[in-house]
């Protein structure tokens, strides 16, 4: 596929239709992690990305959604401002997402949004998070920026870097997977559009004694709340997200691991297995 026949994506499971006047794909960082998304199946779209707003595709009245590209953009765009207003149509069978689509940034801006609003329906969540996978799956990192979550995945011995700073969290019949998205500063040497399944998720506590403590359910929920990335506005969306959470926690281990510079944690990360109490505490090999 060329890049200028880029209009259909498939993420996590997802279709997603890019409609109208494409930006000029000159930039190769945003490039480079579309193009392994990119597909010529032609279906019904899960997710409509388009640049101009369709009449009648939007309920009546429907606020615009401000949202600060600046969180996606790669390191050398730092300086720009670029709070942007899209527009989201929700419905029970399709996310439409409106918006400028000036540049790439704009565009990886968009299919966010779009991913963040649909995934909740199909049992997924967009998370901020970092992720690894090796031979025993996915160990995946929630936290804001600064929370250490990209150290840990980028010094986790033994796997490849899933996902830097946002990846998809996605129920399926075999399992909760973790799935790479498009992302406009590329720090991962793994892309897996179709995901691979969950170890552990670990919330990083640096400079501490090492140590990996296992999250009672309702914290691990909270927890995972704080770091779902734009929660939708609409009628039950926070409860869908809510819910996606809760049957997470409840079938992977959640923990809190706390290490200093130099430390081994993740042997302690690969010996943890969930406890059926929920709410113990699971220590590593430490």
């Amino acid at each position: 596929m060329t890049p200028q026949g880029l209009t259909h994506l498939r993420i996590a499971d997802l279709s997603i239709a890019l409609q109208g006047s494409l930006p000029a794909l000159g930039q190769p960082a945003v490039l480079r992690t579309l193009l392994p998304f990119a597909t010529d199946a032609v279906e019904v779209a899960d997710i409509v990305v388009s640049e101009a707003r369709p009449s009648g595709s939007l309920r009546s009245g429907e606020p615009g959604f401000p949202l600060d590209v600046e969180r996606i953009l790669a390191p050398e765009s730092e300086g720009r401002r670029a709070t942007r207003r899209y527009w989201i149509d929700n419905s029970e069978h399709q996310t439409r997402v409106v918006g400028p689509l000036g540049d790439l940034w704009e565009l990886v801006a968009g299919i966010h949004l779009g991913l963040a609003h649909a995934l909740p329906r199909v049992g997924g969540v967009l998370l901020h998070a970092s992720a690894v996978c090796g031979s025993e799956g996915t160990f995946v990192f929630p936290g804001s920026c600064g929370s250490g979550k990209t150290t840990a995945a980028h010094g986790f011995a033994g796997a490849e870097v899933l996902a830097d700073d946002r990846c998809v969290i996605r129920r399926t019949s075999t399992g909760w997977l973790a799935c790479s998205i498009p992302l406009s500063a590329p720090m991962y040497s793994c892309i897996l559009p179709a995901g691979i399944r969950i170890r552990l998720l670990a919330f990083v506590r640096k400079d501490a004694s090492l140590s990996v403590v296992e999250l009672p359910a309702s914290r691990a929920t909270t927890r995972l709340l704080s770091e779902a990335a734009f929660v939708g506005r609409g009628p039950g969306d926070p409860q869908r997200v809510l819910d996606v959470l809760a049957g997470l926690v409840d079938q992977v281990p959640v923990v809190e691991l706390s290490y200093r510079p130099g430390d081994r944690f993740w042997e302690a990360l690969r010996t943890v297995r969930r406890n059926s109490g929920r709410g113990g505490t699971t220590e590593g090999t430490i």
